[in-house]
């Protein structure tokens, strides 16, 4: 029986996935798909809301904080709504939900009596069955290709492991800033005169999960076009390895690892980041070459040097050149600074912030934010989806509470009220973390 509040007449409508994902990576792949209008259920073990955060002691004061200031880690952990966990605070988890959107819950400890006859009849109705544990996590909880092949002999199954299915390094286990940093990308982040930095976010996340969902796509049309089942084994480390591809090109060719540049480029100058008026403002700005040039000539005093006509030498003198930029965008607004900028035919940018995001005139005129309402914590603002079809935005949902589709998705499997209470009573599904 489908939920009609979780319909969605997206291009894989119809088609059934099994979601056996955590953190960010696994649930990035599945959020594409559900999106796009598939029918994404995400199993989750009771404590998996819980991974990265403590349940709050409801006798503690909460940390101050005010609306707009980076929030204290007992605060920002979870994302609650307003700082505030509230009494089911693994519903209310911001991070949590904007990740899993758009999927069913089924709150399943596989593991605990009668778990596995759910996983079974769970995957012989569904279509894709996609996973992001390590190889040994995925032995573990028996979910491999060829066990599930036997479950449903057509089924189409991805795993998104770390470092991949097979050679030596195939059973560490992988968490985003581990990928960052095996991949090469944390070595190239920082300047000429510091260590390497660590990304602000887990960035090799988005990029596993993006492909991952391609990955999902290419295989689906090929199980369409055969009729045969298809096994995706997909390295994490290796979709960063093909971002990173101007890198490892570089280093191969000098036979040393290139130089960490900071915010410049090893082929237009100048290129950085620039302080603007105002407290932590900021504007990006790249000049490309001479024609761009002349055009910042133009728009900020001091840059009419006719020794930096030529790239090699705006390279060399980079140091003086960002500093007559700066003296010009630091009595600006960085709005103001990008409007001249832009009016002059330039490529520039603020470094816009969360707030500058939500309110931005061109993302609000494409619907890309978008209001979902979620019985814990109200209307609030999410981002949506990227993609327009026919110029309509893919529908996107608000994540069920924990386990709320424990029955709707237990009674289409066949499972009768009397075995539903009984799953209940073994703890084996459930609506609420272990106390």
């Amino acid at each position: 029986m489908a939920n009609p509040e979780m319909e969605n007449n997206g291009p894989l409508k119809g088609i059934k996935v099994v979601d056996m994902t955590i953190n960010m990576a696994g649930p990035t792949c599945s959020l594409y798909l559900a999106d796009l209008g598939a029918d994404v259920i995400k199993i989750e073990h009771p404590t998996s809301r819980g991974v990265a955060v403590s349940p709050p002691d409801p006798d503690a004061e909460l940390d101050p904080w005010t609306k707009g200031e980076l929030p204290p880690v007992s605060i920002r952990n979870g994302v609650f709504p307003d700082g505030d966990p509230g009494e089911d605070w693994w519903n209310r988890m911001g991070y949590f939900n904007k990740m899993n959107r758009s999927k069913r819950s089924l709150c399943l400890d596989i593991k605990a009596p009668g778990g596995r006859d759910v996983l079974e009849r769970l995957v012989a109705s569904a279509d894709i069955v996609i996973n992001n544990y390590s190889p040994r996590g995925v032995r573990s909880l028996g979910i491999d290709h060829e066990t599930l092949r036997a479950i449903k002999p057509d089924v189409v199954t991805v795993a998104m492991s770390g470092f991949g299915a097979t050679g030596p390094g195939a059973e560490a286990v992988s968490w985003g800033p581990i990928l960052d940093a095996a991949s090469g990308l944390a070595a190239t982040t920082g300047y000429a005169d510091s260590g390497p930095f660590k990304q602000g976010v887990a960035y090799p996340d988005p990029v596993g999960g993006t492909h991952g969902a391609a990955a999902v796509l290419a295989a689906w049309w090929e199980h369409q076009r055969t009729g045969e089942p298809v096994h995706v084994d997909l390295s994490q480390l290796e979709t960063l390895l093909f971002v990173a591809g101007d890198q490892l090109v570089e280093a191969s060719v000098k036979g040393a690892a290139p130089p960490r540049r900071g915010a410049r480029s090893a082929d237009y100058a100048p290129a950085g980041v620039y302080r603007c008026a105002g407290t932590d403002t900021w504007l990006a700005l790249t000049v490309y070459d001479e024609a761009d040039w002349a055009r910042l000539v133009g728009v900020v005093p001091g840059l009419a040097d006719e020794r930096w006509g030529m790239a090699a030498q705006r390279h060399h003198d980079h140091d003086d050149i960002d500093a007559l930029i700066e003296a010009w965008t630091s009595r600006h607004d960085p709005r103001q600074a990008m409007s001249q900028l832009q009016g002059a035919g330039l490529s520039a940018a603020i470094v816009s912030t969360s707030s500058d995001l939500v309110d931005d005139p061109q993302l609000n005129d494409r619907g890309f934010f978008v209001d979902l309402t979620h019985s814990s914590y109200g209307p609030r603002r999410f981002p949506g989806s990227a993609i327009l079809i026919d110029g309509v935005p893919l529908l996107v949902r608000p994540l069920s509470s924990l386990g709320a589709d424990n029955d709707l998705v237990l009674e289409s499997l066949g499972f009768g009220a009397a075995e539903r209470d009984g799953l209940r009573a073994s703890g084996t599904i459930a609506a609420r973390p272990p106390t």
